[in-house]
């Protein structure tokens, strides 16, 4: 391995798995139309409108001077302490013990992490690392930068010591590894390849740090890269942004029937969809004069009750969400249909249901004395992905009258129906661009939720890695304050070069601007090591191969439900080419089996987990052309190798033993 010492971060692979839990944007594999806003329109020409380009909108500014102030002696002893607040928030206590893991798994350092003392006063000559909102940072006459985002992190020497803050909880475990990144040369490349520019018996200098930074997405999370050390070594997050209902962050997503439920539903059946799959927005124009017990004033009451006993609890959120389920449909009572034929949008009706809920939950916590403004996040996904807004002339557009428009109210803008094989702007998404755009007439605050894998099969690639930055760029110069993008995220199984499609994402997500071929390289000489060539080639002619299906067959344009598993899409001779590098791989780190075990071991099954997409093509696709004992053998060590890397899915919500129990 070149470069940089690498170890298993033993403690990151304990979880690979979403955070969110069952939030399946992928929607029970459904697809649905493309959205209305601009269909008349002629597609629109992205070369001269659009291209790529460098973002502009980054914060990075990082100020590191060399010191001969010692860190980590060459026996890993230290002055320092690590410090956090007394009463600190629990990220910061997992930022400081995180901060001591660090340096012990990189040069065995023995450092202390304790509670700040109350009555502890600032000196030059004090040696701390101090994390989170401690008292000796006021002390030592710091003010954090009006600049950041309530995510974003400063790190700030006054002394012999070292200050690690951010506006609010939610940066300061991705300042740490920011810091980690200065010390020790951390480098994350996947949950068992984690770098360190220092060896243990090395003394280890604490430089001078300036560092006014964050993330140009504000969230994160990607690809099977889960478990909370692994995602703060990768500096991404997952839904930490939003306040967690009820103490359960799952229920962050498709969480209607979470503050309406069962019962709720059932004793108020006017608060339901005609379908009963979603909730009615309109009450089904129900008002107090007809029944107050059931109108829409009531059913906002009720909503904003159930809030108030969460935002109570979690005094340092001030963003909840409020988003649908996950099914295309919409309710079709006549109040709604009424709705959308006034306003050109089934979203009208809930963008009004929001403004008039984030409304009562604001005066409800201003009467209970909480100062800060709560935001009510809603979905433009599937019946919502079209705003209600008018297309004027010169091509902008502007919202169908006031009450649409959103008041503390984000949009969580989720295009499922657009081809992320293609960038978002090319004219193959027109609808969807133009549904993006006209978002931006009724709402100031959008999350980017997009996509990276074909939800019909798990197995076949989906090529995002042609598009994912610009499509990142693209985001967050529509406002994005937060960029999500999805993937494969219910299986430990990721083929096809997923894990490095994760791996980019991270970066990317960090700083838009981020050298994709760069990356490539660093991720392919650290994770596959010599194997690194023959597993470039296969990815570069898999790159290849995706953009000539598209080119060739019609029926195949980017979507994420697409029927992708054809034998004339996928040919032997193909199946056949992949295969042999991925011989080529193993014989590459054949050296390694005697000299360096758990080298080799961890090489192989790097190596093992991309061949798992070629050997299931060429079984599922090209099974009649082997002998009966040739293809026996080959579903059994298929088999086996699904059950020791975790391959449990084919598609989003079809395990794989429907599959191989055919076998």
């Amino acid at each position: 391995m070149k470069g940089k010492k690498s170890m298993s971060l033993l403690s990151l692979a304990l979880v690979i798995c979403l955070a969110f839990g069952a939030m399946g944007c992928g929607c029970n594999g459904c697809a649905s139309k493309d959205g209305q806003a601009g269909t008349d329109e002629k597609p629109r020409n992205p070369v001269t409108e659009t291209s790529d380009r460098p973002y502009e909108g980054g914060l990075h500014k990082v100020n590191i001077t060399k010191t001969d102030n010692v860190f980590i002696a060459e026996d890993g002893v230290t002055e320092y302490t690590i410090i956090y607040p007394k009463s600190a928030h629990e990220y910061e206590i997992t930022a400081a013990r995180y901060i001591a893991a660090q340096l012990r798994y990189a040069v065995d350092a023995d450092i202390q992490v304790e509670e700040e003392d109350e009555n502890a006063v600032y000196s030059d000559t004090d040696k701390y690392i101090a994390v989170g909102k401690c008292k000796m940072f006021d002390n030592a006459g710091l003010t954090l930068p009006e600049e950041l985002r309530r995510d974003g992190c400063y790190i700030k020497s006054a002394g012999n010591s070292v200050f690690i803050n951010s506006p609010t909880h939610l940066g300061i475990k991705r300042a740490a590894t920011v810091f980690l990144e200065h010390t020790i040369g951390l480098e994350f490349i996947w949950i068992d390849t984690v770098l360190y520019a220092v060896k243990k018996g090395e003394k280890v200098m604490l430089p001078k740090f300036d560092i006014i930074e964050q993330s140009d997405a504000a969230v994160g999370a990607v690809n099977g890269l889960y478990g909370e050390e692994a995602m703060m070594a990768a500096k991404i997050t997952d839904a930490d942004f939003y306040l967690p209902l009820r103490g359960d962050g799952n229920n962050v997503w498709h969480n209607s029937f979470v503050v309406f439920d069962e019962k709720t539903r059932t004793a108020h059946p006017d608060w339901v969809s005609d379908g009963g799959e979603q909730l009615c927005y309109s009450a089904h124009g129900v008002t107090d004069e007809d029944d107050p017990e059931n109108s829409l004033e009531a059913m906002v009451e009720y909503a904003a009750d159930w809030y108030m006993e969460d935002i109570r609890n979690y005094p340092e959120y001030s963003d909840v969400t409020f988003t649908q389920q996950d099914v295309p449909t919409w309710c079709s009572c006549e109040a709604c249909k009424a709705s959308v034929e006034k306003y050109g949008a089934e979203s009208a009706v809930l963008i009004r249901f929001a403004n008039k809920l984030a409304a009562r939950i604001n005066e409800k916590a201003k009467a209970e004395g909480i100062e800060r403004t709560i935001r009510v996040w809603i979905f433009a996904y599937h019946a919502t992905k079209t705003p209600p807004v008018i297309k004027q002339a010169d091509g902008t557009y502007k919202p169908v009258d006031e009450s649409v428009v959103c008041k503390n109210v984000g949009v969580v803008n989720a295009p499922i129906e657009a081809k992320y094989t293609h960038k978002l702007y090319d004219s193959v998404n027109q609808s969807s661009y133009e549904n993006i755009i006209g978002w931006n007439a009724v709402t100031d605050t959008t999350h980017f939720w997009i996509y990276e894998t074909n939800f019909h099969n798990y197995f076949y690639p989906y090529n995002t890695f042609d598009t994912i930055a610009e499509n990142v760029r693209f985001c967050l110069e529509q406002g994005a304050v937060q960029v999500y993008s999805q993937g494969i995220w219910n299986t430990n199984g990721l083929t096809h070069f997923t894990r490095y499609k994760s791996y980019l994402l991270s970066k990317l997500l960090w700083d838009a601007n981020t050298d994709v071929e760069k990356a490539r390289e660093r991720f392919f000489e650290q994770y596959f090591g010599d194997a690194a060539a023959a597993m470039n080639t296969y990815y570069l002619e898999m790159l290849a191969h995706t953009r000539w299906i598209e080119e060739n067959f019609e029926e195949i344009t980017g979507g994420l439900y697409e029927a992708i598993e054809q034998p004339q899409f996928w040919p032997k001779g193909v199946v056949n080419r992949w295969l042999s590098l991925i011989d080529e791989a193993y014989a590459a780190v054949e050296k390694y089996r005697d000299t360096d075990t758990e080298l080799y071991n961890k090489l192989v099954e790097h190596i093992k987990i991309e061949s798992m997409s070629p050997r299931f093509m060429a079984i599922r696709l090209h099974g009649n052309d082997y002998s009966t004992e040739t293809l026996k053998q080959m579903k059994a060590d298929f088999k086996a190798d699904c059950v020791e890397l975790g391959f449990d899915l084919v598609r989003e919500h079809d395990s794989l033993e429907t599959i191989v129990a055919e076998w």
